[in-house]
């Protein structure tokens, strides 16, 4: 039996045809920890904290497993539609019946996700927590080892 889940960067819906082209395109024209960064970090702050970025960079390529790294990123970008529903709101909904934490960062590419999702969950069985300072936590070794 789960106690509780908590779900970091949570995207529900699948990968719709304009992002799979788009990635199809940066596959081919940039290495693998190039193509990872700007899910981790947003587009401010891939331009304006070059020094964290390259710290993360240099992480992504010296100690994660690159042909893992491979796998995970091919997995994340063949996901699906969670088709998930608040209880009450669609007959037979599915929706999770465990306590869950959404966290998100501020400004991150998931925040918009991470809010539908949020919207989808019985809001008693639910917490929403935002990170304001969430690049620093990303790129923490803790985290990146061990994709």
């Amino acid at each position: 039996m789960v106690e509780g889940l908590v779900l970091l960067n949570i995207d529900p819906n699948g990968k719709g045809w304009i992002d799979w082209a788009a990635g199809k395109l940066t596959g081919l024209t940039s290495a693998l920890p190039d193509t990872v960064l700007p899910h981790l970090f947003s587009q401010e702050e891939l331009m304006n904290n070059t020094e964290l970025v390259q710290s993360c960079r240099q992480q992504i390529n010296n100690t994660v497993n690159q042909f893992n790294l491979q796998l995970f990123w091919n997995m994340y970008n063949s996901r699906r539609d969670l088709e998930m529903n608040r209880s009450g709101a669609v007959l037979n909904a599915k929706t999770l019946k465990c306590p869950a934490m959404l966290v998100v960062g501020d400004n991150a590419p998931a925040e918009e996700g991470v809010v539908e999702c949020n919207s989808k969950l019985d809001p008693t069985n639910t917490t929403f927590l935002k990170v304001t300072v969430c690049a620093q936590l990303t790129c923490s070794g803790s985290i990146l080892t061990h994709v």
